[in-house]
């Protein structure tokens, strides 16, 4: 948590999931808490670049659910994207 535990934190977080095609409970729950963590810190959580495997592994463990549909993005530049309209739109 040390790169977002800090007096001026990143506003998003993105993990670039393209390397990962597996992955277990444990794992899943990490990523759950690491949701947690983030949104209690008001950071956005993202993930990019996702296969299809994946995503669906990623909805049966509820990451889906707790950062939402719209914060999966197909490519890093699209999340780079949204985070730069999310921020001239506020």
């Amino acid at each position: 948590m040390g790169l977002v535990n800090l007096p001026d934190p990143p506003r998003w977080f993105v993990l670039d999931a393209d390397a990962i095609d597996d992955i277990d409970y444990t794992g899943a729950q990490t990523l759950l808490e690491l949701a947690d963590h983030l949104n209690q810190r008001g950071i956005v959580f993202g993930v990019a670049e996702v296969s299809a495997d994946m995503r669906r592994e990623l909805d049966r463990f509820g990451l889906t659910d707790k950062i939402g549909p719209d914060r999966y993005f197909d490519s890093l530049h699209a999340a780079r994207d949204a985070f730069h309209h999310a921020f001239r739109n506020a």
